[in-house]
């Protein structure tokens, strides 16, 4: 089973999103900045329009992934956030100045999470040695990490995508993102061995990535 994650912006996309079967749903704010914090009232009103698991993001701002003290702060909030609101995970990702995984910071947020569920997004395709990356995640009990195996896209991301699912072992979800459409969507899942993938529910065909990749997992 293939499990489809939908990039929402809206309590209106995601309760369209899972209309059409999709497994579960990654709700943000502003997708042409590669998506930010969603406002609590929107946060709100996703999780009263749909049943499916949502995963919020936690981006407080798009100038890279090294966080200083505000945007820690704002991390923090979004803590909050998720928490208060019954989310199912959700979404992050933070970076060293060496573009290695923030174990410090990162360690502190998954403690204040739990027990919600963890995505460490595509800042993951910043990273200097994707493996050593993956087996920190790991190490810190992230539960999927969202990636075109650092390339444009995941179909030109291929052969690393497939390096990180043998490498993971069933010890961590790789999610394939990255411009993945119906028709490329099997052979993309058949070359790669991934569980899951992620797309936005206006890009071209969406409906039909869902129906080809017959989702009927949940997180």
């Amino acid at each position: 089973m293939t499990l489809v994650e939908a990039c929402v912006t809206s309590a209106r996309s995601a309760r369209a999103a899972e209309v059409s079967g999709v497994g579960r749903i990654e709700l943000c704010a502003t997708i042409a900045r590669d998506g930010l914090t969603p406002a609590a009232r929107t946060v709100a009103a996703t999780r009263a329009a749909t049943d499916l698991p949502i995963r919020t993001m936690l981006r407080p701002h798009d100038r890279g992934y090294v966080y200083g003290a505000r945007a820690r702060r704002a991390l923090l909030d979004g803590v909050e956030l998720a928490r208060a609101h019954g989310v199912e995970g959700v979404v992050l990702g933070c970076l060293t100045s060496a573009r290695m995984v923030d174990p410090d910071l990162l360690g502190d947020l998954i403690a204040r999470l739990r027990p919600l569920r963890v995505t460490f997004h595509r800042a993951f395709d910043m990273v200097r040695d994707p493996a050593a990356a993956l087996e920190a995640l790991i190490e810190l009990g992230v539960d999927d990490v969202l990636t075109s195996g650092g390339a444009p896209t995941a179909a030109r991301g291929a052969k690393v995508l497939r390096r990180l699912v043998r490498q993971a072992d069933g010890r961590i979800r790789i999610v394939a993102a990255g411009r993945i459409r119906a028709p490329n969507a099997r052979a993309l899942v058949a070359a790669t061995g991934v569980t899951a993938v992620h797309a936005h529910t206006d890009a071209p065909g969406f409906r039909d990535l869902v129906r080809i990749l017959g989702d009927v997992e949940t997180s």
